[in-house]
């Protein structure tokens, strides 16, 4: 896995949930099979307007290149331009599940990724809908949850992603709307390990000059203060 994965994953999955949680998607993870998700497909067009669930499709998925239909929402990434973060190589520390430390060297500069999201329909009542969904959940300004590219489980970090433009690019056949958004300052490779399994800190020692009351004159008193590490939960 590389870190396009995540972040790719990372706006696919914004909008699927969504998606699962209005009830216009069944959600996948909760089938087993490829048959049994297309005939939960079947039983909720039903019980939805015009008879139509709404799909989503991440980058590279072989049906948006092939078919395009009704209520399809279509994500892919255009092109990448240099952040404004970065210069000098940076050096930080990466705790571990042990509980040790990795020294890492992050890259030089940050980037940042342009997306373009396709909305099409073919009536006003889907399109005003999924408009509103794209507006709700990446909006024009706002911070875009991560999550793990292989499992979807949320991950602690997120980041800024901006709305650049709201096309609308509608033919005799389709409705569509074209948003273009861009994830910023993202690492896309990943950091250099400089150094790894450092203990974490339990000591300090050093020395502190005092002045004592006498004028002109200086002494050394070396103190040590021991760190504890925090109390097991």
């Amino acid at each position: 896995m590389t870190l396009y994965d995540k972040y790719d994953r990372s706006v696919y999955e914004r909008i699927r949930l969504k998606l699962v949680a209005l009830g216009y998607l069944p959600d996948i993870t909760a089938y087993a099979t490829i048959t049994l998700y297309d005939a939960a497909k079947e039983t909720l067009k039903l019980t939805l307007p015009y008879k139509k669930v709404t799909e989503v499709f991440g980058i590279g998925m072989w049906r948006a290149k092939s078919c395009i239909e009704p209520n399809m929402i279509i994500i892919s990434r255009k092109s990448e331009t240099k952040g404004s973060l970065g210069g000098f190589p940076e050096v930080g520390f990466v705790k571990k599940l042990d509980g040790n430390f990795d020294k890492v060297q992050y890259p030089r500069h940050t980037k940042n990724l342009m997306y373009d999201i396709r909305v099409i329909t073919s009536d006003i009542y889907w399109e005003r809908v999924l408009t509103t969904l794209i507006e709700e959940v990446l909006g024009t300004e706002d911070y875009l949850p991560m999550v793990d590219p292989t499992t979807g489980a949320p991950l602690a970090e997120a980041y800024m992603m901006l709305q650049t433009a709201n096309l609308d690019m509608s033919s005799v056949e389709f409705l569509e709307r074209m948003y273009k958004y861009t994830l910023k300052d993202v690492f896309v490779t990943e950091a250099k390990i400089i150094r790894a399994n450092i203990p974490p800190l339990t000591r300090i020692d050093f020395g502190l000059i005092v002045e004592p009351h006498i004028p002109g004159s200086f002494e050394s008193q070396r103190v040590d203060i021991t760190v504890l590490p925090p109390p097991v939960p």
